[in-house]
């Protein structure tokens, strides 16, 4: 598999759990004389943690069923339409169902404490 800058990968990460990501830089030089890959979010890999290329075709999907929402039996937005979730209530699910699948855990859990605060300022005010 060759694997250039700027190409969008599938890496598989802490206990086994496949991210998406986009190579920065490469190092051709490490010390056992392969190549190493950095991430723009900095992340270095080895071409052992990368899975895959990804192509024209996963990238069409990222439209309709983003790999990142559709993990497991039930898509998020199902969930959602299905508790008939409001806006930031289903932000709050979004982002916490993502998390550990889209590569920006932290991130994602902050988003949806920002949605869950603004919620809760919103029904105080109400109040």
């Amino acid at each position: 598999m060759e694997i250039k800058v700027g190409d969008e990968i599938k890496y598989r990460g802490d206990h086994g759990i496949i991210y998406d990501g986009k190579v920065g830089r490469i190092d051709k030089m490490t010390r056992k004389g392969g190549v190493s890959f950095i991430l723009e979010n900095g992340i270095k890999l080895s071409i052992l943690d990368i899975i895959k290329k990804v192509d024209d075709m996963d990238k069409r999907d990222m439209v309709n069923h983003p790999k990142h929402y559709t993990f497991g039996t039930i898509e998020v937005i199902t969930v959602i339409e299905d508790w008939q979730l409001g806006f930031h209530e289903g932000n709050c699910i979004k982002y916490i169902a993502r998390a550990k699948h889209k590569g920006h855990e932290l991130e994602d859990f902050k988003k949806a404490q920002w949605y869950l605060n603004r919620k809760i300022e919103q029904l105080s005010k109400e109040k």
